[in-house]
């Protein structure tokens, strides 16, 4: 299977109980919720990703290339 791009969605979002438990976070705090669908060339989805994070513990960090033509 060859990769076609992904849509990727980053926002703030309260954290739900169960996710402040987990990051050891009042329930209600703010998060940084990333939500990623990587698609196949022929635009099948072939993965989903969900990921939560402390907004003191985030680094985003990204290296963009120039598309060699």
């Amino acid at each position: 299977m060859r990769i076609g791009h992904a849509d990727l969605s980053i926002r703030s979002m309260p954290a739900s109980n169960a996710v402040a438990a987990a990051l050891e976070v009042e329930p209600g705090s703010s998060l940084l919720g990333i939500e990623r669908v990587v698609y196949s060339r022929d635009g099948a989805p072939v993965l989903f990703e969900a990921l939560n994070y402390r907004g003191d513990a985030f680094q985003y960090q990204l290296r963009i290339e120039r598309s060699k033509r």
